[in-house]
């Protein structure tokens, strides 16, 4: 435990020093942030959690210089060895809720800096550096956002992952999945391009809130906040308009994740609403 303190309080200290670097020199936080990256590729090839923390920390305090180092296809390869150890099974729910929960807040980065760089309001980039890490709601899905690239490809898998992590869900890893689900529903209400990206993304993600709303809690305060945490995600994302109006489209042209009954049946997301 001490060491996981230890290496907890470094990650808070290089994610400081990042969000400093960025407002006091932006070619300098640029320099530090391709050298963080750099450094920790391959713990989150071995998905560390705390390599995953201390990228999701970043992506927190400093969106715009992330960004503005990163691509789509440089996050895609921090995350590839996650998607390799997910389904070859060998990685624990906490290195799931920790992957996730970073790639999530990368999602969440990049619409905060594609907010303040398609603003006018101010060019000064140490400005635009801190106006990015204010949290702002989002209302739209551009599906051809990096967000919703690097979202359409990890996604589904994690999620699906994590459908079978809660088939079997011990009293000691309830909380651990409360905490995906404050992720997923952060990011509902700040990127819901990530989440909905394609029928696939949306399909998986309505599927994993619909099965941990409906366990049966038993009197388990613990696991009642786990349901009620997987409605409040159905109930954000399904309030986007866009993916509102996609849900109530009649059933023979809705996504693939409402088209389970055939015929004119209404969406078992329609019933269970």
């Amino acid at each position: 435990n001490e060491v996981t303190q230890s290496r907890r309080q470094i990650g808070h200290i290089i994610a400081e020093l990042s969000s400093s670097l960025s407002l006091v020199s932006v070619e300098d936080g640029k320099e530090w942030m391709k050298t963080v990256l750099n450094h920790i590729r391959p713990g989150c090839g071995n998905m560390d959690p705390m390599t995953f923390q201390l990228l999701g920390d970043i992506a927190d305090r400093s969106p715009l210089t992330l960004w503005s180092v990163g691509s789509a296809e440089v996050f895609s390869s921090l995350f590839s060895g996650s998607i390799e150890n997910i389904q070859r099974s060998t990685c624990s729910l906490d290195q799931l809720e920790a992957s996730m929960g970073a790639l999530l807040q990368v999602g969440i980065a990049h619409e905060k800096a594609q907010r303040i760089m398609s603003s006018t309001q101010s060019k000064d980039q140490m400005e635009q550096a801190l106006m990015a890490q204010f949290d702002e709601k989002s209302t739209t899905v551009d599906a051809s956002s990096p967000s919703a690239i690097i979202g359409k490809h990890f996604l589904p898998t994690m999620l699906e992952a994590l459908t079978v992590f809660g088939n079997s869900l011990s009293s000691n890893q309830v909380d651990v999945m409360s905490s995906c689900m404050s992720h997923l529903s952060t990011c509902s209400i700040q990127c819901p391009s990530m989440l909905a990206g394609d029928d696939a993304s949306l399909t998986c993600l309505l599927r994993t809130c619909m099965k941990f709303a409906q366990i049966n809690s038993q009197g388990d305060e613990d696991i009642t906040f786990l349901k009620l945490s997987a409605l409040d995600v159905l109930a954000t994302i399904t309030s986007v308009p866009q993916i509102k109006r996609s849900i109530l489209k009649p059933i023979g042209t809705s996504p693939r994740c409402v088209m389970q009954g055939g015929g004119s049946e209404r969406s078992p997301l329609l019933k269970f609403l």
